[in-house]
Protein backbone atom coordinates (compact mmCIF):
# COMPACT_ATOMS: atom_id res chain seq x y z
CA UNK A 1 0.00 0.00 0.00
CA UNK A 2 2.70 2.09 0.74
CA UNK A 3 4.67 1.61 -2.10
CA UNK A 4 1.31 2.21 -4.01
CA UNK A 5 0.88 5.54 -2.97
CA UNK A 6 4.93 6.40 -3.27
CA UNK A 7 4.61 4.85 -7.08
CA UNK A 8 1.41 8.02 -7.35
CA UNK A 9 3.73 10.62 -5.89
CA UNK A 10 6.53 9.60 -8.09
CA UNK A 11 3.94 10.00 -11.10
CA UNK A 12 2.36 13.52 -10.37
CA UNK A 13 6.40 14.64 -10.04
CA UNK A 14 7.20 13.74 -12.73
CA UNK A 15 4.21 15.03 -14.85
CA UNK A 16 4.83 18.66 -13.02
CA UNK A 17 8.41 18.21 -14.05
CA UNK A 18 7.51 17.08 -17.44
CA UNK A 19 9.80 18.28 -20.25
CA UNK A 20 11.94 20.73 -17.91
CA UNK A 21 9.44 22.47 -17.06
CA UNK A 22 7.50 23.04 -14.16
CA UNK A 23 4.15 23.02 -13.74
CA UNK A 24 1.49 24.15 -10.47
CA UNK A 25 -1.42 22.28 -10.21
CA UNK A 26 -4.68 24.30 -10.90
CA UNK A 27 -6.11 25.81 -7.30
CA UNK A 28 -9.78 26.54 -6.47
CA UNK A 29 -9.51 29.72 -4.03
CA UNK A 30 -12.76 28.87 -2.46
CA UNK A 31 -10.89 25.31 -1.26
CA UNK A 32 -8.79 27.95 1.04
CA UNK A 33 -12.15 28.78 2.50
CA UNK A 34 -12.54 27.43 5.97
CA UNK A 35 -16.57 25.93 5.47
CA UNK A 36 -16.67 25.64 9.10
CA UNK A 37 -16.34 29.34 10.50
CA UNK A 38 -16.76 31.12 7.44
CA UNK A 39 -13.41 32.67 7.61
CA UNK A 40 -10.01 31.93 5.75
CA UNK A 41 -8.35 29.22 7.61
CA UNK A 42 -5.29 28.77 9.16
CA UNK A 43 -3.99 26.60 6.35
CA UNK A 44 -4.68 29.22 3.77
CA UNK A 45 -2.55 31.53 1.87
CA UNK A 46 -2.16 35.32 2.56
CA UNK A 47 -2.89 35.89 -1.08
CA UNK A 48 -5.59 33.99 -1.06
CA UNK A 49 -7.36 35.76 1.51
CA UNK A 50 -6.83 38.72 -0.04
CA UNK A 51 -8.19 38.13 -3.26
CA UNK A 52 -11.42 36.91 -1.56
CA UNK A 53 -11.16 40.19 0.51
CA UNK A 54 -10.80 42.29 -2.88
CA UNK A 55 -13.66 40.18 -4.35
CA UNK A 56 -15.97 40.64 -1.27
CA UNK A 57 -15.42 44.48 -1.76
CA UNK A 58 -15.90 44.56 -5.00
CA UNK A 59 -19.66 43.10 -4.64
CA UNK A 60 -20.73 45.26 -1.38
CA UNK A 61 -19.39 48.70 -3.98
CA UNK A 62 -20.72 47.67 -7.08
CA UNK A 63 -24.40 46.78 -5.72
CA UNK A 64 -24.39 49.67 -3.93
CA UNK A 65 -23.60 52.15 -6.85
CA UNK A 66 -26.33 50.09 -8.71
CA UNK A 67 -28.63 50.89 -5.73
CA UNK A 68 -27.82 54.62 -5.74
CA UNK A 69 -28.11 54.56 -9.54
CA UNK A 70 -31.48 53.17 -9.59
CA UNK A 71 -32.74 55.52 -7.12
CA UNK A 72 -31.77 58.34 -9.00
CA UNK A 73 -33.36 57.32 -12.49
CA UNK A 74 -36.50 56.37 -10.62
CA UNK A 75 -36.47 60.19 -8.43
CA UNK A 76 -35.78 61.80 -12.37
CA UNK A 77 -38.84 59.57 -13.77
CA UNK A 78 -41.11 60.78 -11.26
CA UNK A 79 -40.76 64.20 -12.00
CA UNK A 80 -40.80 63.48 -15.81
CA UNK A 81 -43.83 61.77 -15.15
CA UNK A 82 -45.10 64.80 -13.16
CA UNK A 83 -44.53 67.28 -15.89
CA UNK A 84 -41.85 69.20 -14.17
CA UNK A 85 -38.67 70.28 -15.48
CA UNK A 86 -35.72 71.29 -13.96
CA UNK A 87 -37.01 75.31 -13.78
CA UNK A 88 -39.65 74.39 -12.34
CA UNK A 89 -38.13 72.41 -9.43
CA UNK A 90 -35.88 75.47 -8.98
CA UNK A 91 -39.49 77.79 -9.34
CA UNK A 92 -41.52 75.86 -6.80
CA UNK A 93 -38.13 75.96 -4.06
CA UNK A 94 -38.42 79.83 -4.21
CA UNK A 95 -42.41 79.38 -3.89
CA UNK A 96 -44.07 81.53 -0.86
CA UNK A 97 -46.82 80.49 0.84
CA UNK A 98 -50.19 82.40 0.41
CA UNK A 99 -52.40 83.18 -1.89
CA UNK A 100 -52.10 85.46 -4.36
CA UNK A 101 -53.68 88.87 -3.48
CA UNK A 102 -56.65 90.04 -5.33
CA UNK A 103 -56.17 93.60 -6.74
CA UNK A 104 -58.99 95.95 -5.91
CA UNK A 105 -60.00 99.58 -6.72
CA UNK A 106 -61.54 101.87 -4.54
CA UNK A 107 -63.80 104.47 -4.30
CA UNK A 108 -66.25 101.41 -5.35
CA UNK A 109 -70.05 102.33 -3.81
CA UNK A 110 -71.73 98.76 -4.85
CA UNK A 111 -69.67 95.78 -4.74
CA UNK A 112 -72.20 94.65 -8.21
CA UNK A 113 -70.98 98.04 -9.38
CA UNK A 114 -67.36 98.77 -11.41
CA UNK A 115 -68.72 102.55 -12.57
CA UNK A 116 -66.72 105.51 -11.04
CA UNK A 117 -68.66 108.90 -11.79
CA UNK A 118 -67.53 112.29 -11.61
CA UNK A 119 -70.36 115.17 -12.05
CA UNK A 120 -69.99 118.73 -11.25
CA UNK A 121 -73.25 117.72 -9.14
CA UNK A 122 -72.07 116.95 -5.42
CA UNK A 123 -75.13 114.53 -5.24
CA UNK A 124 -73.54 112.20 -7.48
CA UNK A 125 -69.81 112.56 -6.17
CA UNK A 126 -70.79 112.49 -2.59
CA UNK A 127 -70.66 108.86 -2.50
CA UNK A 128 -67.73 108.38 -3.85
CA UNK A 129 -66.13 110.78 -1.61
CA UNK A 130 -67.46 109.39 1.24
CA UNK A 131 -66.42 106.10 0.20
CA UNK A 132 -62.58 106.90 -0.58
CA UNK A 133 -62.38 109.12 3.10
CA UNK A 134 -63.53 105.86 4.87
CA UNK A 135 -61.11 103.60 2.80
CA UNK A 136 -58.13 105.57 3.73
CA UNK A 137 -59.26 106.11 7.19
CA UNK A 138 -59.24 102.26 7.55
CA UNK A 139 -56.39 101.47 5.94
CA UNK A 140 -53.72 102.88 9.48
CA UNK A 141 -56.01 101.64 12.22
CA UNK A 142 -53.42 102.49 14.41
CA UNK A 143 -50.66 104.28 13.79
CA UNK A 144 -48.64 103.93 16.70
CA UNK A 145 -47.85 100.55 16.74
CA UNK A 146 -46.68 100.47 13.51
CA UNK A 147 -42.82 102.07 12.66
CA UNK A 148 -41.25 103.95 9.69
CA UNK A 149 -39.33 102.07 7.90
CA UNK A 150 -36.42 101.77 5.57
CA UNK A 151 -36.31 100.30 2.25
CA UNK A 152 -34.32 97.22 3.01
CA UNK A 153 -36.53 96.29 6.10
CA UNK A 154 -38.90 93.87 6.03
CA UNK A 155 -42.18 93.03 7.72
CA UNK A 156 -42.35 91.47 11.09
CA UNK A 157 -45.14 90.16 13.38
CA UNK A 158 -44.06 92.90 16.28
CA UNK A 159 -44.70 96.31 14.67
CA UNK A 160 -45.73 96.11 11.21
CA UNK A 161 -43.97 99.20 8.68
CA UNK A 162 -46.52 102.15 8.54
CA UNK A 163 -47.37 103.43 5.08
CA UNK A 164 -46.34 107.24 4.19
CA UNK A 165 -49.55 109.10 3.12
CA UNK A 166 -47.19 111.63 1.98
CA UNK A 167 -46.49 109.41 -1.22
CA UNK A 168 -49.70 109.77 -3.09
CA UNK A 169 -49.05 113.59 -4.23
CA UNK A 170 -50.55 116.91 -3.96
CA UNK A 171 -53.86 116.10 -5.80
CA UNK A 172 -54.85 112.54 -4.38
CA UNK A 173 -55.47 113.68 -0.88
CA UNK A 174 -58.89 114.45 1.00
CA UNK A 175 -58.28 118.50 0.82
CA UNK A 176 -58.33 117.99 -3.30
CA UNK A 177 -61.21 115.73 -2.92
CA UNK A 178 -59.18 113.20 -4.56
CA UNK A 179 -59.36 114.85 -8.26
CA UNK A 180 -63.28 114.74 -7.92
CA UNK A 181 -63.62 118.73 -8.12
CA UNK A 182 -62.23 119.23 -11.81
CA UNK A 183 -62.68 115.15 -12.86
CA UNK A 184 -59.51 114.28 -13.05
CA UNK A 185 -59.68 111.55 -10.55
CA UNK A 186 -57.93 109.30 -8.44
CA UNK A 187 -58.22 105.86 -8.02
CA UNK A 188 -56.73 104.00 -5.38
CA UNK A 189 -55.52 100.26 -6.14
CA UNK A 190 -54.19 97.79 -3.09
CA UNK A 191 -53.24 94.34 -2.84
CA UNK A 192 -55.95 92.53 -0.44
CA UNK A 193 -53.85 91.78 2.16
CA UNK A 194 -53.08 87.31 1.98
CA UNK A 195 -51.68 85.71 4.93
CA UNK A 196 -47.97 84.68 4.42
CA UNK A 197 -47.83 85.91 0.57
CA UNK A 198 -44.24 87.76 -0.58
CA UNK A 199 -44.13 89.25 -4.03
CA UNK A 200 -40.73 87.41 -6.04
CA UNK A 201 -38.98 89.84 -7.97
CA UNK A 202 -38.03 89.79 -11.55
CA UNK A 203 -34.71 88.67 -13.26
CA UNK A 204 -33.15 91.68 -14.80
CA UNK A 205 -33.36 89.56 -18.01
CA UNK A 206 -37.02 89.22 -17.72
CA UNK A 207 -38.38 92.08 -16.34
CA UNK A 208 -41.82 93.22 -19.23
CA UNK A 209 -41.67 95.89 -21.22
CA UNK A 210 -44.55 97.64 -19.44
CA UNK A 211 -42.74 98.11 -16.13
CA UNK A 212 -39.26 98.44 -17.34
CA UNK A 213 -38.93 102.26 -17.17
CA UNK A 214 -40.35 102.15 -13.36
CA UNK A 215 -39.13 99.00 -12.42
CA UNK A 216 -37.41 98.63 -9.21
CA UNK A 217 -36.37 95.09 -7.46
CA UNK A 218 -38.61 95.76 -4.54
CA UNK A 219 -41.64 96.43 -4.87
CA UNK A 220 -44.83 95.32 -7.23
CA UNK A 221 -45.42 98.13 -9.50
CA UNK A 222 -49.20 98.90 -11.29
CA UNK A 223 -49.70 99.43 -14.57
CA UNK A 224 -53.71 101.00 -16.06
CA UNK A 225 -54.44 100.69 -19.44
CA UNK A 226 -57.78 101.37 -21.52
CA UNK A 227 -59.25 98.09 -22.42
CA UNK A 228 -59.97 98.45 -26.07
CA UNK A 229 -57.81 101.54 -28.23
CA UNK A 230 -60.37 104.06 -28.23
CA UNK A 231 -60.03 104.05 -24.29
CA UNK A 232 -56.44 103.65 -24.71
CA UNK A 233 -56.65 106.64 -26.56
CA UNK A 234 -59.43 108.81 -24.46
CA UNK A 235 -57.83 107.61 -21.58
CA UNK A 236 -54.94 110.08 -21.57
CA UNK A 237 -52.04 110.38 -19.18
CA UNK A 238 -51.93 108.67 -16.07
CA UNK A 239 -49.44 109.29 -13.07
CA UNK A 240 -48.97 106.97 -10.20
CA UNK A 241 -48.42 107.68 -6.85
CA UNK A 242 -45.94 106.46 -5.53
CA UNK A 243 -44.47 105.67 -8.86
CA UNK A 244 -42.38 102.45 -7.51
CA UNK A 245 -45.46 101.01 -6.59
CA UNK A 246 -46.33 98.67 -3.49
CA UNK A 247 -43.29 98.11 -1.60
CA UNK A 248 -41.88 94.80 -0.33
CA UNK A 249 -41.11 95.89 2.99
CA UNK A 250 -45.26 95.46 3.82
CA UNK A 251 -45.51 91.76 3.23
CA UNK A 252 -46.17 89.56 3.90
CA UNK A 253 -49.08 90.04 5.86
CA UNK A 254 -49.20 88.49 9.22
CA UNK A 255 -53.02 88.87 10.68
CA UNK A 256 -51.15 91.80 12.73
CA UNK A 257 -53.75 94.02 14.33
CA UNK A 258 -52.06 97.45 13.38
CA UNK A 259 -51.06 96.43 9.95
CA UNK A 260 -50.42 99.31 6.89
CA UNK A 261 -51.95 98.42 4.10
CA UNK A 262 -49.82 99.80 0.97
CA UNK A 263 -51.50 101.65 -1.45
CA UNK A 264 -51.42 103.34 -5.02
CA UNK A 265 -52.69 106.45 -6.46
CA UNK A 266 -53.81 106.33 -10.08
CA UNK A 267 -54.03 109.99 -11.35
CA UNK A 268 -56.03 110.41 -14.65
CA UNK A 269 -54.69 113.86 -15.48
CA UNK A 270 -56.46 114.42 -18.53
CA UNK A 271 -59.41 111.65 -19.58
CA UNK A 272 -61.87 112.00 -21.93
CA UNK A 273 -65.72 113.68 -20.87
CA UNK A 274 -68.95 111.98 -21.52
CA UNK A 275 -67.84 109.23 -22.41
CA UNK A 276 -67.64 105.49 -20.28
CA UNK A 277 -63.93 104.63 -20.40
CA UNK A 278 -62.93 100.83 -19.68
CA UNK A 279 -59.85 100.84 -17.70
CA UNK A 280 -58.05 97.30 -16.67
CA UNK A 281 -55.02 97.73 -13.80
CA UNK A 282 -52.71 95.18 -13.10
CA UNK A 283 -49.90 94.60 -10.77
CA UNK A 284 -46.98 93.05 -11.42
CA UNK A 285 -44.42 90.39 -9.83
CA UNK A 286 -42.89 87.25 -10.89
CA UNK A 287 -45.54 84.88 -8.79
CA UNK A 288 -48.60 86.98 -10.24
CA UNK A 289 -49.97 85.35 -13.07
CA UNK A 290 -51.91 87.78 -15.38
CA UNK A 291 -53.04 84.63 -17.47
CA UNK A 292 -54.74 83.13 -14.42
CA UNK A 293 -56.47 86.48 -13.85
CA UNK A 294 -54.33 87.02 -10.74
CA UNK A 295 -53.52 90.71 -9.53
CA UNK A 296 -55.72 92.38 -12.52
CA UNK A 297 -58.58 94.52 -11.61
CA UNK A 298 -61.37 96.73 -13.91
CA UNK A 299 -63.61 99.64 -13.99
CA UNK A 300 -65.32 102.28 -15.63
CA UNK A 301 -64.79 106.19 -15.47
CA UNK A 302 -67.97 108.32 -16.56
CA UNK A 303 -66.58 111.93 -16.12
CA UNK A 304 -68.91 114.93 -17.03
Amino acid sequence: MKGDVESDDQQMASLATSGGKTFTADVNILDDWDSDDGICSSRSPKKTCGRIAKLVLFLVCFFGLLALFSAGVMILSSNMFNGNDPEEIADEEQTVDGEVPNLIFEPRIDKHDTLIHCSYDSSVTRPYLKRMNSFIKNLNKDPYNSRDCNDDVTQNGDRPCRFNMSQLGNVCTKKRKYGFDDCRVCVALTLEPKIEWRPLPYENSSVPMEIRERYRSNAVPVTCRGETPSDEENMGPITYYPPEGFHYKFFPYLEQESYNTPLVMVHFENPGKLMNLRIQCFAWAKNIDHNKNEGITKFELYLE
